[in-house]
């Protein structure tokens, strides 16, 4: 189980000058990813964080949404492996495009040191 998830989503988006909703979505992605890497599933997964810090993975498939009888803990080493790279890829993403975004709005000022 996940011990205040939405605190540690507040604490990387301020370590990483990030919104916290995009943490929130690359982890979110993360962890479908991982449980699509282990139960070899290729449909649409999507996650669910509850108030209580519980995950929750569902099948959508059209306008369906089936509940996963998955947890975090039945994931294996390489998938939880798969989930963490995913997830640090799209937070270095994330990183790059808010660098790009300050880069631009900066453009046609002159600095003079």
């Amino acid at each position: 189980m996940v011990k205040n998830i939405k605190k540690l989503i507040e604490n990387v988006a301020k370590e990483k000058d990030i919104p916290a909703k995009i943490v929130e979505n690359a982890l979110k992605n993360a962890i479908a990813y991982g449980i699509r890497k282990e139960k070899h599933i290729r449909g649409k997964i999507y996650i669910d964080f509850a108030d209580d810090d519980t995950i929750t993975a569902y099948i959508i498939s059209g306008k369906e949404k089936t509940k996963l009888d998955i947890s975090t803990e039945d994931l294996n080493r390489i998938a939880a492996y798969a989930a963490k790279e995913e997830f640090l890829k799209e937070l270095e993403n994330a990183e790059r495009e808010r660098e790009f975004l300050e880069y631009v709005s900066q453009e046609g000022i002159l600095y003079m040191a």
